[in-house]
């Protein structure tokens, strides 16, 4: 008779909340191993909970190659509440224990690592950061360079990086991670910012930015930054670029809205703000309020930069806020380690996301909205 099986119970939900895959199924594997000393004993299991086709097709072969089928077709979480299903108290013991294994050991080990590949595979590009360490971190990889395919994404290929990368986010609870985590990145800026946003409640971040001769580590603001009136800018240099428009265009600009650049690396013109394009066959934004927030210099941003960087920033968003500006077309020129520490300060304002294509487009493309 099949064994119905419900979710997980929330004391083991609780328990397992924000441990990687790859250890909930060295858990799984774990479990059956305990509760199933035998391989009769769970060939019984898998029978009551109606998994005869596995076990026709596997059931000849050695028991370590049923398990990882199992946790191959269901996916660690359906094992685990299958076996809790079984032994409720038994399960939740064992990996309450696992857990707390898991955290002792991390104390003298890296954080887990979260690689997000668009444009390059970054997990292999920073795998000499741990490569020498006794103990293999764990990894989340959020490959996402199918979007790319080894190119610059397209806006609509973007979208659809977005949509998996939330998949994902979702799927390993990497939003909800409660520890710290290390940040390798290889992807375009508008969707690392909104990783960034969607991983803002993960505080304890540090992010590795790769200047090609080597890599320097970002460490996350330890609380929200607060803007303030009257701030004076210490980073960034605030430029407002008027808009010459005869009076018909005049009648149909975006009185509430701005186009913003905001450039750490001294590339960016004042004509940009005229090439901002919601749509490829439509004609440009046309916005009363357009700003170029700029880095003087060009010099390699060091860590000691990022907090007065972000803080001029979200200052500036914050004064066109209280200028009763409802909608900011963004457009960022940084490095990726910004884009990403940016997108988990931003809050509390309707900002969409555009990403720039040179040559012959010459133009900021409408990416998605922070949402």
């Amino acid at each position: 008779m099949m064994v119905q099986c419900s979710e997980l119970p929330t004391e083991l939900a609780t328990v397992l909340r924000g441990m990687a895959r790859v250890r909930l199924c060295q858990l799984g594997r774990e479990l059956i191993q305990v509760l199933f000393p035998t391989g009769a004993d769970f060939h019984s299991f898998l029978i009551d909970h109606g998994h005869q086709e596995l076990l026709r097709r596997f059931g000849h072969t050695d028991v370590q190659v049923l398990e990882n089928q199992l946790l191959e077709q269901l996916g660690p979480h359906h094992v685990l509440s299958q076996l809790s299903a079984v032994k409720k108290t038994e399960v939740e013991e064992y990996a309450l224990a696992f857990r707390d294994k898991l955290r002792a050991r991390r104390s003298t080990v890296r954080p887990p690592i979260l690689a997000i590949s668009l444009n390059m595979n970054a997990a292999l590009r920073f795998a000499s950061l741990w490569e020498s360490d006794t103990e293999t971190p764990d990894l989340w990889h959020i490959d996402l360079r199918e979007f790319a395919k080894e190119r610059r994404a397209e806006p609509e290929q973007l979208v659809a990086a977005q949509s998996e990368a939330r998949r994902r986010l979702y799927q390993q609870h990497i939003s909800a991670a409660a520890g710290p985590v290390e940040l390798v990145c290889k992807a375009q800026l508008p969707l690392l910012t909104w990783i960034g946003w969607e991983l803002r409640y993960v505080r304890e971040v540090t992010a590795w930015n790769d200047h090609g001769s080597g890599f320097t580590s970002f460490q996350s603001p330890q609380a929200a930054i607060t803007p303030a009136p009257g701030r004076v800018y210490e980073r960034l240099r605030r430029e407002e670029v008027p808009r010459k428009v005869d009076s018909l265009r005049a009648s149909r600009s975006r009185s509430n809205e701005a186009c913003v650049i905001v450039d750490t690396r001294s590339r960016s013109q004042s004509d940009q703000l005229d090439r901002f394009f919601r749509t490829d066959d439509g004609e440009p934004i046309r916005c009363t309020h357009r700003y170029l927030l700029l880095r003087p210099g060009t010099e390699a941003i060091k860590p000691s930069d990022l907090i007065p960087l972000l803080t001029d920033i979200l200052q500036f968003l914050y004064e066109l806020r209280q200028q009763g500006i409802a909608r900011i077309h963004l457009g960022l020129s940084c490095p990726e380690v910004v884009a990403f520490f940016l997108g988990q300060q931003l809050n509390s304002q309707v900002i969409s996301l555009y990403e720039y294509y040179a040559g012959s487009q010459d133009r900021y493309r409408y990416v998605f909205d922070l949402e």
